[in-house]
């Protein structure tokens, strides 16, 4: 039990929050999407946690989605790879759901005032 104890480390007093620049953010998830770094790799360099990482690639992904929205429809996209893929897999419901909730908001508001639609 005394083994233990003496492996536990101490916490440090919180150190304040590291900026780290969109263009390093944006390198990082580039080098993790075109597979030449793995996602481990980009966390011990930027000694940040996974989970953060992932949160970028999730606002990436989300950002191009928003940005090439209007023309990806009548677009085909060309083979991605397997981690993007996923990615897509995983954040298009969500996003299809949050715009449906949007509309069925929009539409009671809309009856609910008729007087205040839009011309």
């Amino acid at each position: 039990m005394q083994e233990q104890s003496e492996l536990k480390v101490s916490r440090s007093p919180r150190q304040p929050r590291r900026s780290i620049p969109a263009t390093e953010k944006c390198k990082a998830v580039l080098a993790i999407w075109t597979e030449r770094r793995s996602v481990s790799e980009i966390c011990r360099e930027l000694a940040v946690a996974r989970v953060q990482v992932e949160r970028w690639q999730e606002q990436a992904m989300e950002a191009m989605l928003l940005g090439l929205e209007s023309s990806s429809r009548q677009e085909k996209c060309p083979a991605l790879n397997g981690r993007l893929e996923k990615l897509l897999e995983k954040r298009l419901p969500r996003r299809q759901a949050k715009m449906n909730k949007l509309a069925e908001r929009l539409e009671s508001v809309q009856q609910q005032n008729p007087s205040t639609e839009t011309q």
